[in-house]
């Protein structure tokens, strides 16, 4: 079996590949036959290898910052275009629709990450490396382990960049300075599954604390639940968040393969998350707790299961999601809105159809929903009118974005 490119599009890729055999469903470049959904114990594992406490006894993360997710407003998108044969990046003006082409370079699974001016591009399957725009490149190693495939990258209070890998049971640190390199890591094996790794990916930074989601796969399939690992930057230690329960505990997901994290508008201080499972859950992190925002068998009702949704975004007031998913043969996709907490649509509304994705391209900025399309016949980046109801699509046509558009950002 075939190791394929990344978490988030592991098994609905494989899954083609064997229905379809489509080419744009292998992997990147330097792809083996071997899975390596395995991970041996590496050296930087004894860098630190504590567990802390600071919630005493009553379940709960002790925030000491908001949670700092991607921009829900801002003035570019950075998109990452592939034909599955070489990748590039391209800038969007949003206020004008004009695109820069060929702002830096990618692989055939690239995604890109945003910090205030700063840019990074995280080269997954295939490459395990990070790039930082403009600036230097980190290559991603672990002793023992083939293929690292290095999933998120979060920065955290302290400047420094965090980044979760699927093939080891690690949470590396980096200098993001001139000549990034590995300065510490924050070891998973508390969470790892019997193939000895969680399969890391998601992750987002809460000042000092570090959110990671876990899925715990074997052979891509869950063996239990899906879990959010919270990490103490400073001590680089993981948080035990029940310590009255034996061993060391993250929040336990409703559902399976969490994907995307948002930060809920719907909480000001910044305490609470949105992670898209196979439904969209809502996470407290002061009292580690996770309620379905919009449930699983909501989802399932309109035929969006497993790894069929791909990304969400919502609106302003955190109270209405709109979501990528799979839709018909691969990659063809749809938009669906859904209300959150039973709020109207109760059931998935088919807003999009005909678009064609298998990454996280949809991005609210303002009332403009931005919808990446890979379409072969006519591929870029199409737009709708929130502010009127339904949506009005505000192109004629798809802006170009050159390689047809694989993931996107936003970006100040």
């Amino acid at each position: 079996m075939t190791m394929q490119r990344s978490a988030s599009t592991t098994a609905l890729t494989f899954t083609f590949t064997l229905a379809l055999a489509l080419p744009a469903c292998s992997g990147g470049a330097g792809e083996s036959d071997t899975d390596t959904d395995t991970a041996s114990t590496s050296e930087s594992e004894s860098e630190s290898d504590t567990t802390t406490d600071t919630a005493g006894d009553t379940a709960g993360v002790e925030l000491d910052g908001a949670c700092e997710g991607p921009l829900a407003e801002g003035g570019r998108l950075a998109v990452v275009g592939t034909d599955f044969v070489t990748g590039s990046v391209s800038s969007v003006d949003v206020a004008t629709s004009e695109v820069t082409l060929d702002v830096a370079a990618a692989t055939t699974d690239t995604v890109a990450v945003a910090h205030g001016d700063a840019l990074y591009l995280i080269h997954r399957y295939g490459t395990n490396r990070v790039d930082v725009v403009g600036g230097g490149s980190y290559s991603v190693v672990v002793d023992g382990v083939a293929e690292p495939n290095p999933q998120a990258l979060a920065v955290g209070a302290d400047g420094l960049g965090y980044l979760t890998l699927f093939g080891a049971p690690e949470v590396q640190i980096i200098d993001l300075g001139a000549a990034p390199s590995k300065v510490g890591a924050i070891p998973l094996t508390d969470f790892a599954d019997a193939d000895g790794n969680p399969e890391a990916g998601v992750a987002i930074a809460c000042g000092t604390r570090l959110v990671v989601g876990v899925q715990r796969l074997v052979d891509f399939a869950p063996v239990d639940h899906s879990i959010l690992v919270v990490l103490d930057t400073g001590a680089r230690a993981v948080i035990d968040v029940d310590p009255a329960t034996e061993g060391v505990q993250g929040i336990e997901l409703l559902g399976a393969f969490p994907r995307q994290i948002r930060v809920d508008p719907a909480d000001p201080s910044g305490a609470t998350l949105l992670v898209l499972t196979d439904g969209i859950e809502r996470v407290h992190l002061p009292t580690a707790t996770s309620t379905w925002a919009t449930d699983r068998a909501a989802l399932e009702a309109a035929g969006l299961t497993g790894y069929a949704p791909q990304a969400f975004v919502v609106d302003a007031a955190g109270t209405v999601a709109y979501l990528t998913a799979a839709d018909g043969d691969y990659p063809g996709a749809a938009v669906w809105r859904i209300g959150l907490d039973g709020g109207a649509p109760t059931t998935p509304e088919k807003l999009i159809v005909g678009v064609a994705s298998s990454e996280k391209l949809l991005e609210r900025i303002g009332d403009t929903l931005w919808v990446g399309d890979a379409s072969p016949d006519q591929s870029g980046l199409r737009t709708w009118d929130l502010g009127v109801d339904p949506p009005v699509e505000t192109t004629t046509s798809p802006l170009s974005t050159g390689l047809p558009p694989y993931t996107m950002v936003v970006r100040p």
